[in-house]
């Protein structure tokens, strides 16, 4: 089951591109009403259904006649399909990923190195061939050098992407810390030439500082490695009397991860993962592992999702001295499993709800604070950080 959460998710929801939403919505209609008879096994010889297929066959006719020759009709069969998902389960997808396919292999083998999650970005093959950055990380070493989501690498070091193959060529992007790149970048029908330095720097689940008395803990996410950093960041805060708990930006991950981190603040809580099909599977609380006992203050903000949603519930159920601060935490409380297709690629699909201890499901409504405290998230570190200034003055 894929219980994380993805950053594509909160920047559609963020965006709200005026664009993208007119092209779903008339794909979504047009598969709704003529392609959706063919997708759902029904009778694709009705009138509307019909009449739609025919609009878009004459459109293909069109752009075949009159408009780019290099129109894509595996990529636009693609979008349908996704429209027709999307229409009424804004997480699902197909992809036509495919084993052994020398494309997606490139492209995962970048995305998992350590230039790129240490620099802040991920990849794909662009329709002309070239790198596409997919995502460029704000405040991450990428994003300081210029690089933007959208932008294309045409050429490394002077040699061009699409001639050498992006699937041979789309690793030299790569290398050892500190060492530079000269990219070609194209950006708005645009090039320039930007040299890169390349970042390798390991990325941190959990952080911690002091302030007096007061002990801040900052879950970034819930992976393999949070269980142990939250050791040493205990380790490092000593004793405390109080505890601020910083869950802002935390889009999720692993849900058993997020139940083994919450066991070290409370001593019973669980989440129930119930698919739509009748079958569930919950994560519980280790009793006996609380490691602080102290007045908390637990941060979040609307980014603040999933596993990281189940977390905030735990802590507010089960500490005795609770106070959440921040404002109202995204809304995700489904989930998503994926399957492969007979007729091939991959759908990926929403799964069923999550559930803390007895409360309600909170898809689409998110979690409240105690008390609100409205700031905007580039500020989270920063000295104008009002949110954690309310926490420290709560706990004072």
């Amino acid at each position: 089951m894929r219980e994380g959460f993805f950053m594509g998710d909160i920047m559609a929801k963020e965006k709200k591109d005026i664009s993208n939403y007119i092209i779903v919505g008339m794909v979504a209609a047009v598969v709704g009403a003529g392609g959706g008879y063919l997708l759902a096994g029904g009778n694709s010889g009705s009138t509307g259904g019909n009449a739609q297929m025919k609009r878009i066959q004459e459109a293909r006719e069109v752009i075949k006649e009159k408009g780019d020759p290099d129109f894509n009709d595996e990529l636009a069969n693609q979008g349908m399909i996704n429209g027709y998902l999307k229409a009424a389960d804004e997480y699902a997808f197909y992809s036509n990923y495919k084993e052994n396919d020398p494309v997606a292999n490139m492209t995962n083998e970048v995305n998992m190195a350590p230039t790129a999650v240490g620099s802040g970005f991920t990849i794909d093959r662009s329709s002309d061939g070239n790198i596409l950055l997919k995502e460029v990380k704000t405040g991450m070493a990428a994003d300081k050098q210029g690089l933007k989501t959208g932008d294309e690498i045409t050429k490394i070091d002077g040699i061009s992407v699409s001639e050498q193959g992006y699937e041979n060529f789309a690793k030299k992007i790569l290398g050892k810390p500190d060492t530079e790149v000269k990219l070609t970048i194209r950006r708005g029908g645009q090039e320039s030439e930007l040299t890169f330095k390349r970042e390798n720097k390991k990325l941190d689940s959990v952080i911690s500082e002091k302030y007096g008395k007061t002990g801040y803990i900052h879950i970034i996410t819930f992976d393999d490695f949070t269980v142990g950093q939250l050791a040493l960041a205990f380790e490092s805060i000593g004793t405390v009397d109080s505890l601020v708990i910083d869950l802002r930006d935390n889009l999720g991950g692993r849900t058993d991860f997020c139940t083994t981190a919450a066991s070290s603040f409370v001593d019973k809580g669980n989440v129930t993962m119930k698919n739509y099909n009748g079958s569930e599977k919950s994560y519980s609380v280790e009793p006996g592992n609380i490691k602080i006992d102290v007045p908390t203050v637990v941060l979040i903000n609307g980014y603040t999702a999933s596993a990281a949603e189940s977390m905030t519930a735990i802590l507010k159920d089960g500490l005795k001295k609770c106070t959440v601060v921040g404002t109202n935490t995204y809304g995700k409380g489904v989930y998503q499993d994926e399957e492969s297709l007979k007729s091939g690629g991959v759908v990926h699909y929403t799964a069923g709800k999550f559930y803390v201890n007895d409360r309600e499901n909170w898809q689409g409504i998110g979690i409240a604070p105690d008390i609100v405290v409205e700031m905007d998230r580039s500020l989270i570190g920063t000295d104008d950080d009002v949110q954690l200034k309310k926490a420290l003055d709560l706990l004072d």
